[in-house]
């Protein structure tokens, strides 16, 4: 275990929680944005405090519960639950953009509204932030790739598998914890923003989440690649 990571993780998690708090009470979409963004860091800096090992997983457990009714709340009262979800890099800067029409890049970070319709954008260029861009995208060196990031480093599951067509990239996580698993249902559930922030910054390219389900022996995300 890695006690200065633990801590500063610890910290991260309990300020942006209260400020997320605050932005949802005060209706300030710029500090919800920027309190998510900062919510997802401290996430994996607590995973990393730790071994690859069953207490990562538990140690996600209490916080996960706490945010989830708030985080949930928030999405719900903006109508987005059934809104389509992307990774994205706009300005130089990567975001993930949750709204049901209209162009994600146009989005700007917190709650807003575009074209009509409403949109949740949040910052994510600080979460994975190590992970470059590969020089070939094939399967073999993206599965490669995620298995590192996603088991080996982050412990979200026991192996990850990739299908790669021209547009398309499903990855299979393979025996993720059971833990985790019922999480899932969540607007921003830690396995499929993971996987997605992984993705798009292994291949360059941004993102739209295009089918999810479950598989036999964990979970499997569709990503669309957008040109």
């Amino acid at each position: 275990m890695n006690k200065s990571l633990l801590i500063l993780s610890s910290n991260i998690l309990v300020i942006s929680s209260l400020i997320l708090l605050y932005g949802v009470v005060n209706q300030e979409p710029s500090l919800i944005g920027v309190s998510l963004s900062s919510i997802l860091t401290g996430l994996v800096l607590l995973m990393l405090s730790f071994a690859v090992s069953e207490s990562v997983i538990n140690s996600l457990i209490e916080y996960l519960s706490l945010t989830n009714n708030a985080l949930t709340s928030v999405i719900e009262n903006v109508d987005l639950l059934e809104s389509d979800f992307y990774v994205v890099r706009v300005d130089n800067e990567l975001r993930l953009v949750m709204l049901k029409r209209g162009k994600p890049e146009a989005a700007i970070p917190g709650l807003g509204v575009k074209f009509g319709e409403p949109y949740l954008a949040i910052p994510v260029e600080n979460v994975l932030e190590e992970v470059i861009q590969v020089n070939e995208v094939t399967e073999k060196v993206v599965e490669t790739n995620l298995n590192s990031i996603l088991v080996d480093t982050l412990g979200l599951c026991g192996r990850v598998a990739v299908k790669l067509t021209e547009k398309l990239i499903r990855v299979d996580l393979i025996n993720v914890n059971k833990v985790l698993k019922r999480f899932e249902k969540m607007p921003l559930d830690p396995l499929k923003t993971l996987a997605a922030v992984a993705t798009a910054r292994l291949i360059g390219k941004d993102l739209k989440l295009g089918d999810s389900g479950n598989a036999v022996s964990g979970v499997y995300y569709v990503f669309e690649v957008i040109e």
